[in-house]
């Protein structure tokens, strides 16, 4: 018996296969995210806080400090420091790696082969502490929950160039100190809770509320630009000082599951991710697809351009970086206004070229 079959159009068969790879493609390139290291579903770890010294990214989880060597292809963390009881935030001052737990802050030297731990101080009286952060040889830390378990929002600091440095209550404030961030810029110590994001000068003391948000949780500057993340959001924000406005980075669209510590190296931004079970970094954040051109009168004309195009608007000369979309250099130079910028042996594709100042510009070479 005879059937009729309709005939396949293997021309539009493969165009749909070719588009759906480039599709597949260009959702991993805007997402922007290369794998660390992803832990066992029975290791259970929960990262609370990461620093990097050199290429070795520590972090806490549970009652130990993990080193992880960010040099070396699919490394695997190592135990570094074991008897922590409940480690929570990281600081890297020097060459000595700070950690606080319940009821001390430690250091450790990691200049020595063999790490142990220094106790700096003792008998801070609290079950539950959260982050540090220092401003030169001024060590901040907060405290959530008195040893008591009474709920508390304090930040503290100590002078640790000295011996035997004795805590001081800097306010007593916070609410939920002890779970969300602190970080510092300059003399400002900026502080996240439950109420939002403020900015303190560590000099007067003056402190203003600079976001009422409610869901930020730890913080990170590169450079100028402070990046949050959001646990409660599952996304990572960026802050514009000029403004004060928080821009969305990354989503749940992009990978993000409850991204909780996040620290920077060399313009890539560490973020462990679902809640921890793994530690996930992009190349260069200020590749956003976001329009960051809003803040000033400059642009790259033509866009898109096959051979060159020109940079309008500059008044000054200005070194430039090309990126190509998954973050990585692909050339640098000088530029000044209607100066051409030659593209012609660039690979067809989205690419953004990065000022001095930090502007960032996304062109497309067709």
């Amino acid at each position: 018996m005879n059937k009729n079959f309709p005939k396949i159009n293997y021309k539009i068969m493969k165009f749909k296969i070719i588009l759906l790879f480039f599709l597949l493609i260009c959702m991993r390139t805007n997402a922007q995210f290369i794998d660390v290291v992803t832990f066992d579903s029975t290791e259970n770890y929960n990262i609370k806080s990461m620093a990097f010294y050199q290429n070795d990214l520590f972090f806490t989880s549970g009652n130990k400090i993990y080193k992880l060597d960010t040099d070396q292809v699919n490394s695997v963390p190592t135990e570094f420091i074991a008897g922590l009881n409940g480690a929570d935030g990281l600081v890297v001052i020097n060459n000595y790696l700070y950690v606080i737990s319940a009821g001390e802050i430690s250091k450790i030297d990691l200049t020595q082969p063999t790490p142990s731990l220094i106790t700096v101080v003792s008998n801070l009286e609290a079950s539950n502490v959260g982050q540090l952060a220092n401003i030169g040889n001024v060590l901040y830390f907060t405290r959530q929950l008195s040893s008591t378990g009474t709920a508390i929002g304090e930040l503290y600091k100590i002078d640790i160039s000295l011996s035997n440095p004795t805590p001081t209550l800097v306010r007593d404030d916070l609410f939920q100190a002890g779970g969300a961030g602190l970080a510092t810029k300059g003399n400002d110590l900026y502080m996240i809770d439950s109420s939002g994001m403020r900015r303190m000068n560590t000099i007067t003391s003056q402190t203003v509320t600079i976001h009422t948000a409610s869901y930020f949780f730890r913080m990170a500057f590169n450079n100028d630009d402070l990046y949050i993340s959001s646990v409660q959001g599952n996304s990572i924000h960026k802050f514009n000082f000029n403004n004060n406005t928080i821009y969305d980075l990354y989503d749940s669209s992009n990978g993000l599951t409850e991204p909780e510590a996040i620290v920077f190296k060399d313009n890539s931004l560490y973020i462990s991710n679902v809640f921890g079970s793994e530690i996930i970094k992009t190349a260069n954040p200020l590749l956003s697809l976001i329009d960051f051109n809003i803040k000033i009168k400059i642009k790259i004309y033509p866009n898109p351009a096959s051979t060159s195009f020109k940079i309008l608007g500059l008044n000054k000369k200005i070194n430039f970086t090309i990126y190509n979309s998954l973050g990585q250099k692909i050339s640098k130079g000088i530029i000044s206004d209607n100066g051409k910028i030659d593209i012609k042996n660039l690979i067809n594709g989205i690419y953004f070229l990065k000022t001095e100042n930090g502007i960032t510009l996304k062109f497309i070479k067709k």
